[in-house]
């Protein structure tokens, strides 16, 4: 019988260019493939570095992998999240009772001091870049 080929032939990307039925199709093609994937890994990198540098870590410059980058980044939104929700919480007990706030060692819960102040031992503390090591 007939032999048949059953690969249905796909549209050509913008990035490729078709210039003959042949070998040399495919070398070309693979070329751009190449290329668009090497655009691809160093717009990923690039992210990654931007990122990195929005993250606190002592020293400063140290060198992270993109597993740890991505969870001290989450580490760090959380910690944001719950300071800025702290804020708002102490913003909204204020208005509730203003007197309190003004009387000399308001704040009998531990870690609070006069109007509201948290000790240094009890006020969030952003991730540590060792946090991220399990």
């Amino acid at each position: 019988m007939f032999a048949t080929n059953n690969r249905v032939k796909r549209r050509p990307s913008p990035y490729e260019m078709e210039i003959t039925d042949g070998p040399h199709t495919k070398v070309v093609r693979r070329i751009f493939t190449n290329s668009r994937e090497r655009w691809r890994q160093q717009n990923v990198n690039g992210a990654f570095a931007e990122l990195r540098k929005l993250i606190p870590t002592h020293p400063p410059d140290k060198k992270l992998s993109k597993n740890e980058i991505l969870r001290l980044a989450m580490k760090y939104i959380n910690f944001l999240a719950k300071l800025l929700n702290d804020q708002e919480e102490e913003g909204t007990q204020r208005a509730k009772d203003p007197v309190l706030w003004q009387l000399p060692g308001w704040g009998s819960q531990p870690g609070q001091l006069h109007r509201g102040a948290r000790t240094q031992a009890h006020s969030p503390q952003p991730p540590s870049c060792h946090a991220a090591r399990h």
